[in-house]
């Protein structure tokens, strides 16, 4: 559902690239000097990406199938 707000920010990449850089494997400064990541919007946001694109707090959970297999 478009909720027909405006966008301050957005970012361009593949699925893969942004569940890299949210599941901690890659930092989203690597991903964007690939320019696999590519932020637009006005600077005084963009240049805060660092606190936006941090891993997201499951990142330390062990997976469901791990979990079952010490059971």
């Amino acid at each position: 559902h478009d909720p027909g707000k405006k966008l301050d920010v957005h970012f361009t990449s593949e699925l893969r690239t942004m569940g890299e850089v949210r599941m901690g494997e890659v930092s989203y400064r690597k991903k964007i000097a690939e320019d696999r990541l590519k932020p637009a919007g006005h600077k005084a946001l963009t240049s805060r990406l660092k606190n936006w694109l941090t891993p997201i707090m499951f990142v330390d959970i062990s997976s469901a199938k791990t979990i079952t297999d010490r059971i």
